[in-house]
């Protein structure tokens, strides 16, 4: 049949296309190329796509974090379909029928006390998620870079810089940009534990584990770094490039500059810290 134009219905089988799909997810790390095909499996796998009404459908009764996810996900295969030579302006039709994820900003910004009892609770942890979330504390990273960072770390990128270190991330993600990671000698140490111990570690398991035994996110602990940054007198534009909030595209002038502050400035939250873990 055809849908008026000469061009003959159009039909997307995942489960047609799923053998060849998993072979371009090789692209994607194997974290993330787990959790896609595990919702196309859960969401896609009996279903059809022959328009825009069947995406609309796939959304139906969905929590706001499934929608989340599947938007993803979706997008993702539908870009595999692009390659594959299904028409652009049809794929265009079916993204634009991905629902838009309902609006939440969560603004919470955890209090000093809180902090303080996440410090007492992963001195009992695995040293893996001791070492990540202490880096996460001190750096402002966020978790993806900070499990990356840990992973592939090189001594050689490390600098000693006014009693604490610089490391270089170079770190690119679309819009995301981290090139550097500030930390004090405690993350080191235990990131160089760690490492000597040998166990792997991912992003998912990590969030999972936090969450379970109720310690502070990451998430968290990145605004309560940057809100504390800014309280012991750091410019918001510099304690946003020590947390990895900074342009691609930045001129040499201005990127020394703020290497120069960064430097100049991580010293008062590294004070700070101090002072906080003495609390525990």
């Amino acid at each position: 049949m055809n849908l008026g134009h000469g061009r003959p219905r159009l039909k997307i089988s995942y489960f047609d296309l799923r053998d060849d799909f998993l072979v371009y997810l090789s692209r994607y790390s194997p974290e993330t190329a787990q959790k896609i095909e595990s919702y196309l499996n859960r969401f896609l796998s009996d279903k059809e796509i022959n328009g825009p009404i069947d995406v609309a459908h796939l959304f139906e009764s969905l929590s706001a974090r499934q929608v989340h996810q599947l938007d993803r996900v979706l997008r993702a295969f539908l870009n595999y379909c692009l390659l594959k030579g299904y028409p652009e302006d049809w794929i265009k039709l079916l993204k634009k029928a991905i629902p838009k994820e309902p609006e939440f900003i969560d603004l919470r910004v955890p209090e000093e006390h809180e902090v303080i009892e996440s410090l007492k609770q992963i001195e009992f942890i695995p040293l893996k998620y001791k070492a990540l979330w202490v880096l996460c504390l001190e750096s402002g990273l966020r978790l993806i870079e900070a499990v990356n960072m840990i992973k592939n770390f090189d001594g050689s990128k490390l600098i000693a810089v006014n009693g604490f270190y610089r490391y270089q991330i170079d770190a690119f993600r679309g819009s995301k940009t981290v090139y550097f990671a500030y930390f004090t000698s405690d993350s080191l140490r235990l990131i160089l534990e760690a490492k000597n111990e040998g166990s792997s570690i991912k992003r998912a398991n990590a969030s999972h584990y936090f969450s379970k035994y109720k310690i502070l996110q990451p998430k968290y602990l990145r605004k309560f770094s940057f809100n504390k940054m800014v309280k012991l007198g750091v410019p918001e534009s510099v304690a946003d490039f020590i947390q990895g909030r900074a342009p691609q595209r930045i001129g040499a002038k201005h990127y020394m500059s703020l290497v120069k502050q960064a430097d100049n400035y991580y010293g008062r939250y590294a004070g700070y810290l101090k002072s906080l873990k003495e609390k525990c």
